[in-house]
C-alpha cells in the first residue's frame, strides 16, 4: 500500500513475538545457535539438575539481607507486643472507661448492667424550647425517684432500657436530701424496681440512661470507691454517702452497682462532688413522699460524732427540749436503731430521718460499758 513501509516476508507483525519467536529454538531449522533452558519450550534431562541449583543459589538470601529481614521482624514484634501491654494495662491517668451501648443491643452489655438496666430510665426535662437528660430509678411501675431537682412546671419524660417512652410529672420534692418523685401517666411495662445492696465494696461499675432521636441508650464506666460512709451537709443535715470516682458522677440520678447488678448508690451532684446518697435511703424517702403530701422526718435533737471502728454514734450533746433527754446521757453511744445496726453519726440521721414526727424509735443504747434499749418518740427534724 502507498506510503507504508513493506514488511520483510516471514517476520510477525508484533516485534515483541519476533524477538520472542527469533529466542526459541526451531526444531528442525538448525538456526539461532544455544539457547538457555529458561527460554526454550523444552529441557534435556541432562539440565535439570543445573536449573535446580541454579534456583536454589537464587532463592538463598544473602548474610546481610538475613540479618536485616530478621532485625525488621525482631522490631515488628517488639511493637506488637508493645500495643498488646499498652491495651492490657493503660496508663496511669487512665483512672475510668467508658463505654455505649444501643438498647436494643444491651444483651450484649456485662451480665451487671443487663440486670440493673431494667430498673433506670433515662429522664428528659423540658423548658423553653430546649431540655436535659438525667437519670432515675424505678419505684414502681407508676412511680420513679431521681436526685434531679426538678421543678413542679417542667415538662418531663422517661424513657426506659426497652425503650419505652411515657410522659411523667413532678409530684413531690424533699429538698432537704435531694429527691424527687415524679409519677409517670402510663405504666411502665418492662421496668421493675432495683435489686439493693447495702455494701459498697469490690468491683463497682458507673451506669446511666440516656435517650437520644428517639431511642434510649445505656452507658457504663468503671468506678472507684473512695469512701464507703462520709458524712456530707446538706440543708443544715448530715447525711450518710458514698464517695465513688467516675465518668457519670455529675449526672444526678445515675447509679454504682456491684458485681452483681444490685445498685449501691444514686449520685447527688448536689450535695458534693463525687457523692452518693445509699440507695435504700433514697428509696425510703421517696416511697414515703409517695404516701403522704407533706412529709415530715423524725429526730433526737441531738448531737454527735462517730465512735472509733464504726461501733456507733457517741452523743455529745443533748437539747434541752429533745425527746431524748433523760434517756440518752452525753457520752453515751447509740448503735442500733429499731435492732438495725448505726455505724456512724450520719448513718443515725439516714435512719430517723425516713421515720416520722411522733413515731416511736427502739434505741439501743451503751452507757459505761452496759447495753440498754430506750424508747423514743421522735421529734420533727430541722
Amino acid at each position: 500500500m502507498i506510503g507504508e513501509n513493506p514488511q520483510p516476508p516471514g517476520d510477525a507483525e508484533n516485534p515483541e513475538e519476533a524477538s520472542a519467536s527469533e529466542g526459541r529454538a526451531r526444531p528442525g531449522n538448525g538456526e539461532g545457535g544455544f539457547v538457555p533452558p529458561s527460554q526454550r519450550d523444552w529441557v534435556h534431562p541432562s539440565e535439570f539438575l543445573a536449573i535446580s541449583k541454579t534456583l536454589e543459589s537464587s532463592s538463598k538470601p544473602s548474610h546481610r539481607h538475613r540479618r536485616r529481614t530478621a532485625i525488621v521482624s525482631i522490631a515488628a514484634t517488639v511493637v506488637l507486643v508493645g500495643g498488646i501491654l499498652v491495651l492490657a494495662h493503660p496508663t496511669s491517668n487512665s483512672t475510668t472507661t467508658t463505654s455505649v451501648l444501643p438498647a436494643q443491643q444491651i444483651s450484649s452489655a456485662p451480665q451487671p448492667i443487663q440486670s440493673s438496666a431494667p430498673s433506670l430510665v433515662a429522664v428528659n426535662v423540658s423548658s423553653n424550647g430546649s431540655s436535659t437528660t438525667t437519670c432515675g430509678v424505678v419505684l414502681d411501675a407508676s412511680h420513679v425517684a431521681t436526685t434531679a431537682g426538678i421543678p413542679m412546671s417542667r415538662s418531663v419524660q422517661v424513657m426506659t432500657s426497652s425503650g419505652q417512652q411515657e410522659d411523667a410529672r413532678v409530684t413531690q420534692v424533699d429538698e432537704t436530701a435531694g429527691v424527687t418523685v415524679l409519677t409517670v401517666v402510663s405504666p411502665l411495662t418492662a421496668s421493675s424496681p432495683p435489686t439493693i445492696s447495702t455494701a459498697p465494696a469490690g468491683t463497682m461499675t458507673a451506669v446511666k440512661m440516656a435517650s437520644s432521636s428517639g431511642s434510649s441508650n445505656v452507658a457504663w464506666s468503671s468506678a472507684h470507691l473512695e469512701t464507703p460512709s462520709a458524712a456530707a451537709t446538706h440543708h443544715n443535715l448530715v447525711f450518710d454517702t458514698m464517695r465513688v470516682s467516675n465518668s457519670f458522677s455529675s449526672v444526678p440520678g445515675s447509679v454504682v452497682i456491684n458485681k452483681f447488678g444490685e445498685v449501691v448508690g444514686i449520685a447527688a451532684p448536689q450535695i458534693g462532688s463525687h457523692v452518693y446518697l445509699p440507695l435504700a435511703f433514697v428509696m425510703s424517702v421517696a416511697t414515703r413522699l409517695m404516701t403522704t403530701t407533706a412529709p415530715h422526718h423524725g429526730w433526737l435533737k441531738i448531737t454527735g460524732t462517730d465512735s472509733p471502728r464504726g461501733s456507733g454514734a457517741t452523743v455529745t450533746h443533748v437539747n434541752s427540749d429533745s425527746p431524748a433527754k433523760g434517756l440518752v446521757l452525753e457520752g453515751d453511744t447509740i448503735t442500733s436503731v429499731n435492732s438495725k445496726h448505726v455505724a456512724t453519726m450520719a448513718a443515725l440521721v439516714d435512719d430517723l430521718y425516713t421515720m416520722d414526727v411522733g413515731e416511736s424509735a427502739k434505741l439501743t443504747v451503751l452507757h459505761q460499758g452496759s447495753s440498754r434499749v430506750v424508747a423514743v418518740s421522735l421529734s420533727d427534724a430541722p
